[in-house]
């Protein structure tokens, strides 16, 4: 699902405009009825990004926020702190403004995706003190509302079909390397 938006290079995110014109809101929200309406989470989770989607947004950092914070409610980690890096003094540099949102934040460790390597300066980590640790991801199988198993759905696949559990079968999934 994406949400149609006004962009103008070079914008910051928290600047994109999304493009009212099209009723992209309805269409979601048609298109997760369709495909989950069954699903076993189906009925207690709808409502809330459903209440979420039903709203006028001006801003794609305002909605995507929000449904993080949904999310977050929905595999009960809500109650750990969001903090915006755009409301911490980092660098502009990639490398160099993850080692200063660590710093700022008081973390010792800074978890990467197995893709980190390819624009990260891992020594530059340790020279800073931060540890670098680099992710390896092994999507975990869990029950789909269709025969088989599709990996690297969105997180509503898996909170409409595993509900609660969905946190606990994210976890199953995460390893250090």
């Amino acid at each position: 699902l994406t949400v149609p938006v006004t962009y103008r290079y070079p914008q910051r995110i928290d600047e994109v405009g999304i493009d009212n014109t099209a009723d992209w809101a309805r269409r979601h929200l048609q298109a997760l009825a369709t495909n989950y309406r069954r699903a076993p989470f189906f009925e207690s989770c709808f409502p809330a990004i459903e209440a979420l989607l039903r709203r006028r947004w001006e801003r794609i950092s305002e909605l995507n926020l929000s449904l993080i914070e949904c999310v977050r409610g929905m595999l009960g980690i809500a109650d750990r702190p969001a903090v915006r890096a755009s409301a911490l003094s980092a660098a502009a540099e990639p490398t160099q403004r993850l080692i200063d949102i660590c710093r700022e934040l008081g973390a010792d460790t800074y978890l990467a995706g197995a893709g980190a390597a390819a624009y990260m300066d891992a020594a530059r980590f340790a020279q800073s003190g931060v540890r670098l640790r680099v992710q390896a991801f092994e999507h975990p199988v869990y029950p789909q509302r269709y025969e088989g198993f599709t990996p690297q759905l969105s997180i509503v696949d898996l909170i409409f079909n595993c509900g609660p559990e969905s946190a606990a079968v994210i976890r199953a999934g995460s390893r250090p390397a």
